[in-house]
């Protein structure tokens, strides 16, 4: 009907079908974004690592069992570089229907302002549970590259006369999928400020992600053969899925976010008005307004490539 707010895919994305319900969600998404933001930032700032320095031991406000293990101590900079990087994206992300739907709307732009073009960008946890690194990746995570990313899989299928959904198909989808993702992510990597590794750390980061799911669907598979698998209780496979998943980003993720923090992207200023800073929580000096900087400013280098307009 009409007034019907929204319909769920299988993997957890709404689809919005009415303006009012897309906009009440995305500005609510986006409220809650923003604080969080606010939270994240001031709790990194109390971090050397997310000042760059990836190998100091962890500050000193927290708890003795995390900051004397090492590898708490990671678990809690991976955890904490997860929230900043999902909360970012998000945030961010919600900017769109508020725009193009609440301002703009189809009357202006046509299709673009109508709320079904923009479903929720992530789907439910849940997949994790039930089909691990996969489910991580393809369900759980955004999927504002996933187009682009299939298009090189769709043309090399069409060439190599393969069924894109067949097993070599799909091998060659994943790895093509990711071989793009590490290209995107080294080019951010090797533009921005910092002592980066673009190919040795963020894009091998990308380039093991299919090498995990590859692992975990072989595993699964002989398990299943074995007849094991059959004899599991739901609940032992998606933990099965869930410990397969984060054991294998407790040991490559680093690749991904020490690079991140080395670039200097946790320096970046994400929010305007920050309502802990202007109570004093955040550092010595800092108050309610964050961009303080000049919007514009002419940066000289001695190359002239690296010379131009700062915004």
């Amino acid at each position: 009907s009409p007034v019907s707010s929204s319909s769920t895919s299988k993997t957890g994305n709404h689809r919005y079908d009415a303006p009012c319900t897309l906009l009440r969600a995305s500005l609510l998404s986006f409220t809650l974004g923003y604080l969080a933001l606010d939270v994240l930032k001031v709790t990194m700032m109390r971090d050397p690592y997310f000042w760059g320095l990836t190998t100091d031991p962890g500050p000193a406000y927290l708890p003795i069992f995390i900051a004397s293990s090492s590898a708490f101590t990671r678990i809690y900079r991976l955890l904490l570089s997860l929230a900043g990087i999902y909360t970012a994206l998000h945030t961010i992300f919600d900017l769109g229907p508020l725009f193009f739907v609440g301002i703009l709307g189809p009357r202006v732009i046509g299709a673009r302002g109508e709320p079904w073009m923009y479903p929720d960008t992530s789907g439910s946890y849940s997949n994790v549970f039930s089909k691990g690194l996969a489910g991580w990746w393809g369900g759980w995570w955004h999927q504002t590259f996933r187009f682009a990313f299939e298009a090189p899989t769709e043309w090399l299928c069409k060439r190599l006369g393969w069924e894109k959904k067949s097993q070599k198909g799909k091998v060659l989808g994943l790895w093509v999928a990711f071989g793009c993702s590490a290209c995107l992510h080294g080019s951010g990597s090797l533009t921005i400020w910092g002592e980066t590794r673009p190919l040795r750390e963020p894009a091998a980061f990308f380039l093991l992600q299919p090498l995990g799911i590859m692992v975990q669907i072989v595993g699964a598979d002989w398990l299943k053969r074995m007849g094991v698998r059959d004899r599991m209780p739901v609940w032992v496979r998606g933990f099965a899925n869930f410990a397969w998943t984060h054991v294998w980003f407790y040991y490559t993720a680093p690749l991904l976010t020490d690079d991140l923090a080395k670039g200097g992207i946790w320096l970046f200023e994400p929010i305007p008005i920050s309502v802990l800073r202007g109570f004093g929580f955040g550092l010595e000096g800092q108050g309610w307004w964050c961009w303080s900087w000049p919007w514009f400013t002419w940066y000289s280098d001695d190359k002239w490539w690296r010379s131009g307009l700062a915004f």
